[in-house]
C-alpha cells in the first residue's frame, strides 16, 4: 500500500490534512469562503456583479447559485481546476497535497490507486491540471490557501 512506503513525517501531515479536509462539504466550504466568495457572493458575470443569489440543491449533491439579477448558474468549481470533473473534491484536494510534495515523488499510477481513480487517464488529466496552476506564474495567488 502506498501510505506504508512513506515516511512518519509525511504520515502526519496527511493526517492533519485529512483531518481538514474530511469530505467533499469541507472542501467545497474552503473553496466558498477563501476563494470564491470570501465575504459575500459576487456574480462572476462582469457585465452584472450582482451580490443577491438563489442556491440550488442538485440530486448529485452539487450545490448551484443563481444570480437574482442575471439569472446565470455558477457551482463552486467553476472556474478553477475542479470545473466539468465528476471526481469529488476530496480526491482532488487530496491530490494537490500528493503532487506538490517534493518527498516523497508519487507516480500518477500509485495516486490513482491510493485515490481509488477508475481510470488512469482521469488521474493523469487532474495531475496534469494541477501541475499547470502550480507552475504558473502566479501559481501561489491560485493555489494560497490550499496548500500548507
Amino acid at each position: 500500500m502506498l501510505i506504508s512506503t512513506v515516511n512518519k513525517i509525511f504520515i502526519k501531515s496527511a493526517e492533519k490534512f485529512k483531518n481538514k479536509f474530511p469530505n467533499d462539504e469541507a472542501c467545497r466550504n474552503h473553496l466558498r469562503v477563501f476563494k470564491k466568495w470570501p465575504d459575500e457572493f459576487i456574480c462572476p458575470n462582469p457585465e452584472c456583479g450582482h451580490k443577491e443569489k438563489y442556491e440550488h440543491n442538485k440530486p448529485n449533491h452539487r450545490r448551484i447559485y443563481t444570480c437574482k439579477k442575471c439569472k446565470q448558474q455558477y457551482s463552486i468549481k467553476w472556474g478553477t481546476i475542479f470545473h466539468k470533473t465528476q471526481i469529488g473534491l476530496k480526491k482532488w484536494f487530496f491530490m494537490i497535497f500528493l503532487v506538490v510534495r517534493k518527498k516523497p515523488f508519487f507516480k500518477t499510477t500509485e495516486i490513482q490507486q491510493y485515490l481509488r481513480i477508475k481510470h488512469y487517464k482521469s488521474a493523469q488529466q487532474m495531475r496534469k491540471r494541477i501541475e499547470e496552476k502550480v507552475y504558473a506564474p502566479d501559481a501561489y495567488n491560485q493555489l494560497a490557501g490550499l496548500i500548507s
